[in-house]
């Protein structure tokens, strides 16, 4: 499997907790970016903290995985 593969249903799932917790109504929200700021913040939890397990359970992998996707696809830049 391709990065993307293995990422697909990681943010599936998160976007799909996401929005559950946003407000009804009209809304504009990016799970994709909520997730990536996540990832990318996630790795100043402390390693075997409950709030590092929390992160960890909403990203949907550990967070050193989440934060190299999100470098990845930050690296590829627009160009």
């Amino acid at each position: 499997h391709s990065g993307a593969d293995a990422l697909e249903p990681l943010l599936l799932r998160y976007a799909a907790r996401f929005h559950a917790a946003t407000r009804p109504g009209h809304h504009i929200a990016s799970p994709l970016g909520a997730w990536v700021l996540l990832a990318l913040v996630g790795t100043a939890s402390t390693h075997g903290s409950d709030e590092r397990a929390e992160i960890e359970d909403a990203l949907g992998c550990d967070v050193a995985a989440a934060a190299a996707y999100a470098s990845a696809g930050i690296s590829g830049g627009c160009g």
